[in-house]
């Protein structure tokens, strides 16, 4: 995981920040 965390960090967070928006899409579809 701290290899994830180290080089990947940003485009890891960049990932979790679309699943979120998916995420308030979704529930606002629904």
């Amino acid at each position: 995981l701290n290899l994830f965390t180290g080089a990947n960090g940003v485009g890891k967070s960049s990932i979790i920040q679309a699943l979120l928006l998916l995420r308030q899409s979704y529930e606002k579809m629904f």
